[in-house]
């Protein structure tokens, strides 16, 4: 997040805003994990605690079952590998590993 960013999200954040809204909204869209990962690096914020609990519950939540997939997948690579049969990954569990990894 750039410094612009940063400063608007901290004015937002500083309002008084219905949070039982936000974290059934972003529960909804499946948002959750982003908006604890976005919340939990702004410093200076006003958020209660009992938001930031549920968001990061649901942000371990989602944590473990990733890696639950990303082990399931090195199976099958290793697999569908053994077969001599070449596979690409496109996208999901295999491009999050490189993103992640150079933020």
């Amino acid at each position: 997040m750039n410094k612009n960013t940063v400063s608007r999200l901290k004015d937002i954040l500083n309002q008084e805003l219905d949070w039982e809204y936000i974290v059934e909204s972003s529960a909804a869209h499946r948002i959750s994990p982003l908006l604890y990962w976005n919340l939990r690096r702004v410093e200076g914020k006003d958020v209660p605690e009992n938001v930031i609990n549920r968001l990061e519950k649901k942000y371990l939540e989602t944590v473990g079952k990733n890696m639950v997939f990303y082990h399931e997948l090195g199976r099958v690579l290793r697999v569908l590998k053994d077969a001599g049969i070449r596979v690409i990954c496109l996208k999901g569990i295999f491009l999050a590993e490189i993103i992640y990894t150079f933020q």
